[in-house]
């Protein structure tokens, strides 16, 4: 991939995409794949998903940030320390790509190249957020089903949709059987890499300097009823807890 230069808002980039593809080119690549990283959260799903295109000479990875994002904040840092080709926004709109690869929804319908997408977190297992305003409530989605960001306009967005279980898919199949009938089994990166890293498990606390303590890992998600909004002194309270 390019190294990424510092360019103005409403630059238009040349590089190794596009019309113009071979004029940038090293190798002779046979498919342009588009990284839409909404956040930093979906990026470091992502993150499990591109070495496996990357390593491979004939894949040329392209990565732009869709708008939109609800915690957007710090996805631009996180891209341009990728190193990588940042295309604007606007400007991945206007070019045809040979896939495009999501951990998020939003704007995927605009992309001119098939969608497929991974869950940014554990999957179908929370509620959405009832966000505040004047307009009459209505019954939650669950968080990565939501039909405006799998259906537009009397089509499916994804061409697929990975998901890491068959109760999954068929959970899916129960709220958007359309979006289901594009639904894949494909496991859980994420959980793959912890796996693997199993055997690493000692380098990782020397790294850590955890020595022979215990190391406690909380993982919260955001918003009402999450984890830190329950119980705010839980990190506080845990640490009081350990051992001097």
């Amino acid at each position: 991939a390019m190294p990424t230069s510092g360019m103005a808002m409403g630059e238009w980039l040349d590089g190794p995409f596009g019309p113009d593809a071979a004029k940038g080119r090293t190798f002779a690549v046979q498919r342009t794949v588009l990284m839409a990283v909404h956040s930093v959260t979906a990026g470091t799903r992502l993150a499990d998903i591109w070495p496996l295109l990357e390593s491979d000479h004939r894949v040329q990875l392209i990565f732009t940030r869709p708008p939109g994002a609800l915690m957007a904040r710090g996805t631009d840092q996180f891209l341009a320390g990728l190193g990588g080709v940042v295309l604007p926004w606007n400007q991945a709109l206007q070019l045809p790509f040979d896939l495009a690869i999501a951990a998020s929804h939003g704007h995927l319908d605009r992309l001119h190249a098939p969608v497929l997408t991974f869950s940014h977190g554990i999957g179908f297992s929370k509620l959405n957020v009832r966000y505040q305003g004047p307009g009459h409530e209505a019954p939650l989605e669950v968080s990565g089903m939501e039909r405006a960001g799998l259906v537009s306009h009397g089509r499916v967005i994804p061409s697929a949709i990975v998901v890491p279980t068959q109760w999954a898919r068929r959970t899916l199949a129960d709220a958007i059987p359309e979006a289901a009938s594009v639904a894949v089994v494909g496991g859980d990166p994420c959980f793959d890499r912890l796996a693997v890293s199993l055997r690493q498990r000692n380098r990782y606390r020397r790294a850590l300097g955890v020595g022979n303590r215990k190391l406690l890992v909380i993982s919260s998600t955001w918003g009402a009823g999450s984890l830190l909004e329950r119980c705010p002194e839980i990190l506080s309270r845990l640490v009081r807890s350990l051992p001097e």
